[in-house]
């Protein structure tokens, strides 16, 4: 009995990859999105990735990848934002 909100899929392309849709319902008792949530460039933001065995990845394991990831494009970008006020306060010794 899977306790979260499921999807419907309707015209979802990543649908068969999703535990919204592809977990086995709770009859009578299950909770759907009233609406497919919004896709943004083919990304779901409910989107939560089923293994080939059928089991869905650990959200919290999602969220820790996600934070990472995060960290890592947030120093990128403070990396890029030096370099740029390092080059216009001093052209001979930007990068």
């Amino acid at each position: 009995m899977p306790d979260i909100s499921m999807c419907p899929g309707w015209d979802c392309p990543q649908k068969e990859k999703c535990h919204r849709f592809t977990a086995t319902p709770t009859p009578d008792r299950q909770c759907y999105f009233a609406a497919l949530p919004c896709l943004k460039n083919g990304h779901c933001d409910y989107f939560w990735e089923t293994l080939k065995n059928g089991a869905p990845i650990d959200p919290e394991d999602n969220e820790k990848a996600v934070r990472r990831l995060a960290a890592r494009c947030q120093r990128d970008v403070d990396r890029q934002i030096h370099n740029a006020l390092k080059a216009r306060n001093n052209p001979e010794e930007a990068p």
